[in-house]
Parts: structure tokens; C-alpha cells; sequence
């Protein structure tokens, strides 16, 4: 290469840097610039990107996961109340077999939609992501991707580990930017009871920190209400009392919040914090 040909591309370069640099608005400009709405998924609780989804074991996150999947499918109601649009939707149900699927919906009266995918196997870590992009390439009508439960596709070895934490979401986050759609992921909180309830997530403050929405459920073991908190970028942060019928599997929402929470006594708290009795991770 001479040193033409050396200056002519350093010519480019700064060219290409100066163009980026001049991209993008002052705050006259934004505030004159006509956003459309939020494209409410779920009103109130879900937009296009990536949702966290988080609560105790055995609380009931895969019910409320095959509830809002099969009312998506079928334009119907979430919670008995919420009308959605119905839309195109894969449910990975990982830690579940086909037969028990089966079970659960027709234990949940739900009607049958060929706009309801399910599947019982997905690849981990960076195939899970590939596949994911290949999926919404084929299928560009899908409007929400259900993921039971994030450790069975993100290869997180340390849950405390900032890195691989945020990577995990990163990359789901990544293909729901991309494709504009909804991404919600079914997690655990913790042992320990926190104050503040995106805190409760299990793992490092990279996974909730990388995510656009975070929702937790909480209730007590052998009680049927609960407490579901919400918060992101598009929704509002708000609270939400709960209640589970387990004769058929369905999560509706109450008029009041319960005051009854699982391990929550604020005389108790250090730090922000305290054990909770029980339980399993």
C-alpha cells in the first residue's frame, strides 16, 4: 500500500467517524420528534424486549408462563381480565415433558392454537441464541418467546458472576431488540428476602440490569394470594395482588395488594436484608 492509498483511507476513516458523530438529535429536536405508543404485548406488564420473570420454586411461574402463552395464541384474556392481541408464540417448556404439558392444559380448559408452540428441548448457551435468530427468521410473526427457565438455556455457571450474567441476558435481549419481540424468562429469586424486590432476582445485578423488565411473584407456601411487583423501562412500577386456583392452574388479580408477605418483617431486615425461613433455591 503507498502513501496515497494510506492517506485516502485515513481520509475515510475520519470521514465515516465525523458522520457518526453528527447522527442522533439535540433535545429541540426530540422534543419535537412523534414517537408511536408503547406496543403493549401485555397491557401493564409486557413490551417487546426482555422480561425477567422471577419467583421461588414450585410458585407457580410455569402456570402463569402457560397462561399468558396460551391467551396470547388464542386473543384472550391474561389474568381473566387483560384482552391481548393474539400473535404467534413459542413456549419453552424445559423442565417439562409433553405428557405433563398435555395435563396442564387441559386442566387449564385452555383451547388448542396452532399459533402456540411448544417445545421440550432448546440448545444452551451460544447454540441457544443462534437458534433463537433462526427461529424468528423463519417465523417473523412471533410476538413472545417464553423461556421455562433461563438456566436450562444460558450455560451460567456462576450465578454470581457479573460477566457471565450479563452476557446470558445480553444475548436474549439482543434477539428481542433485533426482532421486536417480547422475551420472557422464567428465573428463581433468592433465599434471602429483600426490601427492594428486583434485588430478590438470584444471580449478579448483571442479569436484571441488562433486562428492560423485571417481574417477581411472591407467595406463601399453602396460600393461594400473592404479590406480583413489576418494573423496566416502558412500565410502570407497580404492585399487584394475586391469587392461584390450583383446581385449574390459572393466575388471576385481586382488588387489593395482600399485606402478608413470605419471610417479609421489616423490624427484621439488616442491610436491606434477612434469611428466610425454609425453602429451596
Amino acid at each position: 500500500m503507498d502513501d496515497m492509498e494510506r492517506t485516502a483511507r485515513s481520509l475515510a476513516k475520519e470521514e465515516e467517524i465525523l458522520e457518526r458523530l453528527r447522527r442522533g438529535k439535540n433535545s429541540e429536536q426530540l422534543l419535537e420528534t412523534k414517537f408511536p405508543p408503547v406496543p403493549w404485548v401485555i397491557p401493564g406488564f409486557v413490551v417487546p424486549g426482555l422480561t425477567i420473570l422471577a419467583g421461588a420454586p414450585k410458585i407457580g411461574k410455569s402456570w402463569l408462563a402457560m397462561g399468558m402463552a396460551s391467551a396470547l395464541a388464542t386473543g384472550g384474556r391474561v389474568f381473566g381480565e387483560i384482552k391481548v392481541e393474539m400473535g404467534d408464540v413459542l413456549l419453552l417448556a424445559l423442565e417439562d415433558t409433553e405428557r405433563r404439558l398435555k395435563e396442564r392444559l387441559e386442566k387449564m380448559w385452555v383451547r388448542g392454537s396452532i399459533h402456540l408452540n411448544i417445545r421440550t428441548e432448546w440448545p444452551v448457551g451460544p447454540e441457544c441464541i443462534r437458534y433463537l435468530e433462526a427461529w424468528m427468521d423463519e417465523y417473523r410473526e412471533t410476538k413472545a418467546v417464553f423461556i421455562d427457565t433461563l438456566q436450562k438455556v444460558s450455560g451460567i455457571v456462576e450465578q454470581n458472576s457479573y460477566r457471565e450474567t450479563y452476557n446470558a441476558a445480553a444475548g436474549l435481549k439482543k434477539i428481542a431488540d433485533r426482532y421486536s419481540v417480547a422475551i420472557i424468562v422464567m428465573h428463581h429469586t433468592t433465599k434471602v428476602v429483600m426490601q427492594d424486590f428486583v434485588h430478590s432476582v438470584n444471580g449478579s445485578v448483571g442479569l436484571t440490569g441488562a433486562a428492560d423488565t423485571v417481574i417477581t411473584m411472591q407467595r406463601l407456601r399453602m396460600k393461594n394470594d400473592g404479590v406480583l411487583s413489576v418494573t423496566g423501562r416502558d412500565v410502570e412500577e407497580k404492585e399487584y395482588g394475586i391469587r392461584f386456583d390450583p383446581t385449574i392452574g390459572t393466575w388471576t388479580l385481586l382488588d387489593e395488594v395482600p399485606k402478608e408477605r413470605p419471610g417479609w418483617e421489616p423490624r427484621h431486615f439488616r442491610d436491606g436484608k434477612k434469611e428466610a425461613a425454609g425453602g429451596d433455591d
